[in-house]
């Protein structure tokens, strides 16, 4: 099972991080989704830090958007052109960015953040995850990436990545660049590090 490791965020340490969050944008699942969300958020606002997301005020999105603002923190948003009759943009964002497609989002995120945190989420946050852990796997990106698995949500997807390590599709090392939590806790005290 992939382990929790300890990243050095190296010249960071002690600056306000900009912390990007991937995770749905729907309504529909169940609270207790938003609500560990919201903790998250909380925890970033609290500690000063600056949440960089996706843009809209729905689903995870919107409540790790709302918990930060609510503890004093900033939040960066942004929203995609190529889709925006279905984006909800959240009106209380201290600067909403435009991109012109999804791809261009993905990368605008994983260029201004200073670390990233995947929490549950489809298949858009899916491929925000794949796309940011192969950047770390090929070392293009050096950035903590903590994956919160809340409630086993992600346990298929661990067994996953064991199993390709197994059957040598994937390194040893892709253990130490992926970090596990269970909670927001966990997750905000992994990046204090």
């Amino acid at each position: 099972m992939v382990a929790l490791a300890v990243f050095a965020i190296g010249a960071r340490v002690g600056a306000p991080l900009k912390v990007c969050v991937f995770c749905g944008s729907s309504d529909l699942p169940a609270p207790k989704y938003a609500a560990m969300a919201t903790r998250l958020g909380e925890g970033i606002g609290a500690r000063h830090w600056t949440l960089l997301f996706g843009g809209n005020e729905t689903g995870l999105m919107g409540a790790v958007a709302r918990g930060t603002k609510a503890k004093g923190g900033k939040v960066v948003g942004v929203l995609v052109r190529e889709i925006q009759q279905w984006e909800k943009p959240y009106q209380a964002a201290d600067e909403m960015l435009t991109a012109d497609t999804i791809r261009e989002r993905k990368e605008m995120l994983q260029e201004r953040a200073d670390a990233f945190v995947v929490l549950p989420g489809g298949f858009g946050t899916l491929d925000e995850l794949a796309d940011t852990f192969s950047l770390a796997m090929l070392d293009l990106q050096k950035k903590p990436l903590v994956l919160v698995n809340q409630d086993g949500y992600y346990d298929g997807l661990i067994s996953f990545i064991d199993h390709a390590i197994t059957e040598k599709f994937g390194r040893e090392a892709a253990k130490q660049k992926l970090l596990v939590a269970r909670t927001a806790e966990e997750a905000l005290a992994l990046l204090e590090r």
